[in-house]
């Protein structure tokens, strides 16, 4: 009769894109509307708007139609936070193992800066047998070690590449981190802090995402002196749907409102962002004018990996989504993607961007990261390289530069093994990640009021 058709999927973040109906149905076309980002039917003011989709059901089968609007928020007094408590893991060598810690005392960052950086790793969400995973995590690991960071903030870190992350001797002696691979802090977006120092007030922020996916952020304070304290906000913001975009930027923003000095940063998905008027953009701070139009973290010119997922990659929003009859990719093909900002009081700074201390890293081939990384470790144990892997080595087998790591001959030997089997048959477009990272150095700045102790 009159009566509609209602049709129930439970997608846990898997898109629709066919249900064939019973052949009891007719050839008659009915239209529904499916809420399919509806963030586990949790009714706070934190996860909405949600996407309200619209189906073409025929006897065939569900197509998803253009027409998609945003549910509105409801009028609901049900206020829940959605920011979790955490605290910070560090590896205990008496117990070999990470564990849930407090620091022991106060402790401040040197006078001279912290180098922070932000770095999407690319997760095997898609095109999995594509990407070879498993063969860049030992260069993205190199990627790291050479990078001399004081706190990474990393996105798309899934629990096989964090349990690799920490079982490095140099993580495991100079670094706390958010999240192991069993917590809850690690999902989907994958957001994960690497610190020397301990962040206080550690939560993880729920924030919408399409297909009912949820989006966390990681939160914590860093104290860059006795009584300079910092909000560090690490983010994965949608790639594809703008309104879940700003509705994440929004829910970031207006739970910091209150923070005096921040750190805002990670892969924001957008070209070229600027989330209000009282952030500062880290990088063209540290370059000046010169950095204007550079620094570049998505370059599909020069990251063959980039290149190669945007000409394949058919997810809605991506590149490969959008092109023409001809083949050919839409502008723009690079962009500052991965940003950090700084907000601190415009008339009274406290923090500042070193002069010239921006730079993009991880531009280089696997094969260069692995081949170092295989010279490395067989100088460690006394190897040839070149009988370990016939791989042809480009680089000529000089001695580390430090001295060996505190580790096992068995896990040296083991992590020689897995490296040198990497190197074999290595695609030539493979790069450690899509992305290239960006560091800055900031600094707390001296003012001229004393009694602030800010140094």
């Amino acid at each position: 009769g009159n009566s509609g058709l209602a049709v129930g999927v439970k997608a846990r973040g898997k898109m629709l894109t066919s249900y064939y109906l019973p052949n009891e149905l007719s050839n008659e076309k009915y239209e529904v509307a499916a809420c399919v980002a509806f963030n586990e039917g949790r009714c706070t003011d934190e996860s909405w708007p949600h996407k309200l989709t619209h189906f073409f059901i025929e006897k065939r089968g569900v197509h998803e139609t253009d027409r998609n609007c945003i549910y509105p928020e409801p009028r609901s007094h049900h206020k829940t936070c959605q920011i979790h408590p955490k605290k910070m893991w560090r590896w205990e060598p008496t117990t070999q193992r990470w564990t849930q810690a407090t620091p022991a005392g106060e402790v401040y960052p040197p006078a001279d800066g912290v180098t922070i950086l932000t770095y999407n790793v690319l997760f095997d969400h898609y095109m999995k047998l594509h990407i070879h995973t498993k063969k860049r995590y030992p260069a993205l690991l190199e990627v790291l070690r050479e990078a001399s960071f004081d706190m990474a903030c990393l996105q798309e870190v899934q629990p096989p590449f964090l349990d690799a992350m920490l079982r490095e001797e140099w993580v495991r002696e100079q670094y706390w981190s958010s999240a192991i691979s069993d917590c809850s802090s690690l999902n989907f977006s994958g957001v994960v802090i690497l610190s020397r120092w301990p962040l206080t007030n550690l939560g993880i922020h729920d924030l919408p995402q399409t297909c009912g996916n949820i989006s966390p952020c990681v939160l914590g304070t860093l104290r860059m002196s006795p009584s300079l304290r910092v909000t560090i906000c690490s983010a994965h913001l949608s790639h594809s749907d703008v309104e879940i975009r700003t509705c994440q930027l929004a829910n970031i923003l207006r739970k910091t409102a209150d923070c005096e000095n921040m750190i805002l940063l990670g892969d924001f998905n957008v070209h070229a962002l600027k989330p209000g008027e009282e952030f500062v953009d880290a990088w063209v701070q540290s370059e000046g004018e010169d950095g204007e139009g550079k620094g570049d973290t998505l370059c599909m010119r020069s990251n063959p990996l980039a290149a190669f997922m945007a000409e394949n990659d058919e997810r809605e929003g991506s590149p490969g989504s959008k092109q023409s009859t001809t083949g050919e990719l839409p502008e723009p093909l690079s962009g500052r993607f991965d940003m950090i900002f700084i907000k601190t009081p415009r008339a009274d700074p406290r923090l500042t961007t070193i002069p010239r201390s921006a730079f993009i890293g991880g531009k280089q081939k696997c094969l260069n990261y692995l081949s170092r990384r295989l010279l490395r470790l067989a100088s460690y144990l006394n190897k040839d390289p070149t009988a370990i892997s016939p791989h042809h080595l480009p680089l000529p087998p000089l001695p580390p530069t430090e001295p060996p790591p505190f580790t096992d001959t068995l896990t040296l030997t083991t992590q020689l093994h897995d490296t040198a089997t990497a190197l074999e048959k290595l695609p030539g477009y493979l790069c450690p990640s899509d992305h290239y990272f960006v560091r800055v150095k900031i600094r707390a700045t001296t003012t001229n009021n004393s009694s602030n102790g800010v140094s």
